[in-house]
């Protein structure tokens, strides 16, 4: 058996639209001439490698099969906070609006931070899913016998 978890740790930087790359309606009507649209983005992700063998034996402990699972797993996640337009003296207001498309395929790809547990569950799945290619295993299980 294998196993390491890595979690990326949290990375935080500035995005700066200058106004001339802002939606120019949005820019007329709702920035000062030469004003920059701002917002902060937040990243992130965990990582998991493993390698777990999967080794079953009959009753006269013959070996009847033997199965490595490995695999890498990984998540990202991506967030945008602090929307502000500052201008040109240093004055800054909130933003109530979308810069431009860019800014809207970075911050509305609906990821949230990283379920480690839910990757972790993911490799519980791959596991159970190598135990029933064992041949007695399947048997029973298409018989609908239990072994609970």
């Amino acid at each position: 058996m294998a196993y390491k978890e890595t979690v990326e740790p949290e990375k935080q930087f500035t995005r700066i639209i200058p106004d001339y790359e802002v939606n120019i309606i949005a820019a007329v009507l709702l920035m000062p001439r030469n004003a920059s649209y701002m917002y902060e983005v937040i990243s992130g992700g965990a990582k998991i490698s493993y390698a777990y063998e999967i080794t079953a034996f009959n009753e006269n402990d013959q070996k009847i099969y033997n199965k490595l699972i490995r695999n890498n797993i990984s998540e990202t996640y991506k967030r945008c906070q602090n929307q502000r337009i500052q201008n040109v003296f240093g004055g800054v207001e909130k933003a109530t609006f979308i810069a431009n498309k860019n800014m809207e395929r970075e911050c509305n790809n609906g990821n949230s931070d990283v379920d480690i547990d839910a990757l972790r569950l993911r490799i519980n799945y791959e596991i159970i899913d190598g135990i029933r290619l064992i041949l007695p295993i399947q048997t029973a299980l298409k018989a609908g016998i239990s072994y609970y």
